[in-house]
């Protein structure tokens, strides 16, 4: 549409292409980055929100495992006294009660078993005190489930959800510095042209003066040349590279095969020669400047499409890497998970077990001896 009203010179300046360029090249640049800017930061801001419930739920968790453990120490401490205050009372009994529970071994001996006495000799009876105490059995497991918590915790916090969170951080930042260069291409592209063709009878300032959007456009070159060097610096920061791959590294910087010399050394190489072709085109006076701006608009066309191919790089590279982290974040809850059943097997379950069959056992002995 815009190249028929622009040769239909008997509406040149109407309404139309007026509003064509009002409102398609008036500052589109300007808002095409604002509104880049605008959603890098709202991902930043909704991965900020995750992290602070990721937190939060985090937070959580180890306080509950923190209220368990002073929930389960008190009753530990009541069940082992108890125990231990069991276990010494049939001792004293035992004691007390020597005489006749030596009798009593004897009979049985001799009438059940029929033996003889070789369990009791006529020498002095001696005792050794021996104290009953299993309250390091119920500290030391009660411990390890801990620590093992707050190891799993701290690895998970400081680690594997640090660096997710890190890399969700990063992400927007760097597909929009990506893309930002990729608009400031096509930006330098759209106002080199149009100051060449200032002189000319087709340059926009003849059609559409009263709405001319380039009206500075020779010192908005040096701006967005600027403003294009800082962003390919920004792609080549060390932040970023944990989330690129090789391949996006191999495109950006070295040789590519097949392509225009442009791209020879990478892109981040045709980075450089792009602003030097510009200034050469404004400040050279050349006559054939016309091949030389064809030449450029090509090379300016072949740097978008690699751009696009890096885009979309970027985008799945990151993406895999920040689903690479939570697969390990998972990976470490199974084998959390899997670690905390063979403790409660292990050091829980067939432990009760056996101290409630030891209970038992102390209840049977403290029936055999005799009360009186």
């Amino acid at each position: 549409m815009f190249i028929s009203k622009w040769d239909n010179t008997h509406i040149a300046g109407g309404k139309e292409l007026q509003f064509f360029v009002l409102n398609g090249m008036d500052q589109v640049f300007h808002y095409c980055n604002r509104t880049l800017f605008d959603l890098s930061n709202c991902e930043i801001n909704n991965t900020k929100d995750l992290e602070v419930k990721m937190n939060l739920l985090l937070s959580s968790g180890f306080g509950v495992l923190v209220i368990c453990l002073f929930i389960t120490v008190p009753f530990a401490e009541y069940f082992i006294n108890r125990e231990n205050n069991l276990w010494n009372q049939i001792k004293m009994q035992a004691h007390g009660h020597y005489e006749a529970l030596k009798i009593n071994c004897l009979e049985r001996l001799l009438v059940i078993h029929n033996k003889t006495d070789t369990l009791f000799s006529d020498s002095k009876h001696t005792s050794k005190t021996a104290n009953f105490k299993n309250r390091w059995k119920y500290l030391w497991r009660n411990s390890l489930y801990f620590v093992l918590a707050l190891i799993f915790f701290l690895v998970n916090y400081f680690y594997l959800y640090h660096n997710c969170a890190a890399f969700l951080h990063l992400r927007p930042s760097l597909l929009r510095s990506i893309i930002n260069s990729q608009v400031l291409y096509k930006t330098l592209l759209v106002w080199t042209s149009e100051a060449l063709v200032t002189r000319l009878p087709s340059s926009l300032i003849y059609q559409t003066p009263e709405q001319y959007p380039f009206i500075d456009a020779y010192n908005k070159l040096d701006i967005v040349i600027e403003s294009l060097k800082f962003s390919e610096k920004e792609i080549r920061s060390s932040k970023y590279s944990p989330l690129l791959s090789e391949e996006f590294k191999e495109i950006f910087y070295k040789k590519t095969e097949g392509l225009r010399e442009i791209t020879d050394y990478g892109i981040y190489s045709a980075g450089g020669i792009i602003p030097l072709d510009v200034y050469y085109l404004e400040y050279s006076g050349r006559s054939d400047w016309l091949v030389m701006w064809f030449k450029f608009s090509n090379d300016a066309i072949i740097l978008d499409l690699e751009y696009d191919l890096l885009i979309d790089l970027a985008n799945k590279d990151s993406q895999n890497v920040i689903l690479g982290q939570l697969q390990w974040i998972i990976i470490a809850m199974i084998i959390f998970v899997l670690i905390s059943f063979i403790l409660y097997f292990w050091c829980y379950l067939f432990f009760l077990a056996g101290e409630k069959k030891n209970l038992e056992k102390m209840k049977i002995i403290s029936r055999l001896i005799p009360r009186k």
